[in-house]
């Protein structure tokens, strides 16, 4: 059962103004706690003699000449106040004093989450955000609709942030980092009512977002070199062989999937003897440049003239599901993504010896602790070039 405000009239002598006039307001009391709307009048003190359960004036000489019109005021809206509490009880509904406040006020602003998020999407698409953020701000709005549709923003508080993450782990069986980034997002639109003077309280205040540190999945290239003996051999038709050949050439680029859904032969061009690949990141908006190996020219069978798209248009996810399939075929047993392919290229390049440097511009990231999360020295790395290292003493 709800916890369903009392309101009542109330004549705060202690704010009168120089011609001795104090200000009414309707008192709301929910859960021991008070809050005061202006109802925009003030009376002289003198005047104010009413029966504090009625709030009307007595007949006396001092009566107010306007005390007919003020208390016929003060009526309808207290009436006004009740009937939205009656109307909450009815529909069985919570009520709370900001959704109550701008019902009270006639403020049209909508308090709805999904117009709320929908307001913050608009204003992202504005300030330039990337096509890809927006459907991922999209699909996270979308999973709070689907857990509750007529989510009111001040229903948003810690008990309802805990139930909500529970939803996410337990039902959908979202991660620890997929729930972060869905509750980042909703922190987002809550700061923004506060912005917008739609809520006072942030209910992300006393909540921590809880993020898992993860190490990439990733091939050596010893696997890689099995998967393209697998590739080559034309063991595997259809969809399997497509997902697979558009995942090697990641492995030999580090070119992520959205980039392999837009990659064109236009992008490829010949440096004296060597072909590269430059392409803007559309993820970012980064422009990188890789050299293409060997591996990479015969993948595609480069040569001069060609042009148009290098791969078919294609989900992440049903490629996804293939490359389980391939990887299944391949006896690789390994929970591998095609992201993972990105992995793959930083973490052999490291191990070969290309600088960080390099291997940055290559996978087109802006920030060095990018690298870093790509690139992760193989075992052997780390004793082969400690001796070596040793050995010179």
């Amino acid at each position: 059962m709800f916890d369903y405000p009392t309101v009542k009239i109330v004549f705060k002598q202690k704010r009168s103004n120089t011609l001795n006039e104090a200000p009414l307001y309707l008192k709301y009391i929910q859960k021991r706690k008070t809050n005061l709307i202006s109802l925009q009048k003030k009376m002289p003190i003198q005047c104010w003699k009413g029966d504090p359960k009625e709030y009307f004036y007595k007949d006396d000489p001092n009566r107010h000449p306007m005390a007919d019109q003020v208390n016929l005021y003060l009526k309808k809206k207290l009436l006004k106040a009740k009937q939205i509490i009656l109307q909450a009880q009815i529909e069985e509904k919570p009520i709370f004093f900001e959704t109550f406040r701008q019902e009270f006020s006639g403020i049209t602003k909508s308090m709805a989450f999904k117009d709320l998020a929908e307001k913050y999407i608009n204003q992202k698409i504005g300030e330039g955000a990337r096509s890809l953020t927006i459907i991922s701000h999209n699909s996270k709005k979308n999973k709070v609709v689907e857990y509750s549709p007529n989510l009111d923003i001040h229903e948003i508080n810690e008990e309802w942030i805990s139930k909500y993450e529970a939803y996410l782990r337990l039902q959908l069986k979202n991660e620890s980092n997929t729930i972060a980034k869905d509750m980042q997002f909703i922190r987002a639109v809550c700061l923004m009512a506060i912005k917008d003077n739609l809520i006072k309280i942030n209910p992300f205040a006393n909540y921590k977002i809880k993020r898992t540190s993860t190490t990439p999945s990733s091939l050596t290239l010893e696997e890689v070199k099995l998967l393209r003996k697998l590739y080559d051999a034309k063991a595997i038709r259809g969809s399997l062989q497509k997902s697979l050949k558009r995942f090697l050439w990641s492995c030999y680029t580090g070119m992520d999937f959205q980039d392999t859904n837009h990659i064109q032969y236009e992008h490829l061009y010949k440096t004296e003897n060597q072909w590269v690949l430059e392409f803007t990141r559309i993820k970012t908006g980064v422009n990188y440049l890789v050299p293409l190996s060997k591996e990479a020219k015969t993948l595609i069978k480069l040569k001069k003239n060609k042009n148009g798209k290098i791969f078919p248009q294609m989900s992440n996810q049903k490629t996804n599901k293939y490359l389980k399939e391939v990887l299944s075929i391949a006896r690789i047993r390994k929970q591998i993504t095609f992201h993972s392919a990105r992995h793959t290229f930083g973490t052999n390049s490291i191990n070969a010896g290309i600088p960080r440097e390099i291997v940055k511009k290559m996978m087109g990231h802006s920030k060095n602790d990018m690298t870093d999360h790509y690139a992760r020295l193989m075992p052997s790395t780390i004793i082969n070039t400690s001796l070596e290292l040793w050995n010179k003493q």
